[in-house]
C-alpha cells in the first residue's frame, strides 16, 4: 500500500507558514488529508472529532487530542515537537536560550494520551549560537 492512499487527519496552528508548509507536503503525499488549523482557545474541530482513518499528525496544534480520536487512527498517530526533550511544552524555546542550552532540536514522538508522552520516533539536534535570543525565536515564528 502506497502512502498515497492512506487518509490523514492534519492539526496544527493557524497562520503559521511552517504548519502551512507541513500542510502543503500531506497534501502532496497523501490521497486524502483533513485538516484544522486553529488558535489558542480554539474548541476542538468537530471534523477532528468525527475523523476516521489511518494517520494523525500534529504541528504546533493548539489542542489536545482526546484518547478517543487517537484510537481511530489505524496506523499511528505523531506528534512533530519544535525542541528536545529536554525543553517540553510551552515557551520551550525560551526556557533552551534562558538556560544558555548549547543545543536544541526537533521531536517527532507517537501520541499518548497524556501529552508529550508518546515513545520517541527521532530527535534532531543542532547548536544554539552567543548570538541567538528570544527575538531571534520569536521573528523565527519559534
Amino acid at each position: 500500500m502506497s502512502q498515497n492512499s492512506f487518509s490523514l487527519l492534519f492539526l496544527g496552528k493557524a497562520e503559521d507558514p511552517n504548519c502551512l508548509r507541513a500542510l502543503e507536503f500531506c497534501n502532496q503525499n497523501f490521497a486524502n488529508v483533513s485538516s484544522c488549523l486553529g488558535k489558542w482557545n480554539d474548541p476542538f474541530p468537530e471534523v477532528a472529532r468525527n475523523w476516521k482513518g489511518d494517520f494523525i499528525v500534529s504541528y504546533l496544534s493548539r489542542w489536545v487530542i482526546p484518547d478517543a480520536i487517537l484510537k481511530v487512527a489505524k496506523k499511528g498517530s505523531n506528534q512533530f515537537h519544535p525542541a528536545s526533550p529536554e525543553y517540553p511544552g510551552i515557551g520551550c524555546t525560551n526556557f533552551a536560550l534562558y538556560e544558555n542550552a548549547k543545543e536544541y532540536g526537533v521531536t517527532c514522538h507517537h501520541m499518548a494520551p497524556r501529552v508529550d508522552t508518546g515513545q520517541i520516533i527521532a530527535v534532531r539536534r543542532f547548536p544554539l549560537y552567543d548570538e541567538d535570543d528570544v527575538r531571534y525565536a520569536v521573528e523565527a515564528n519559534l
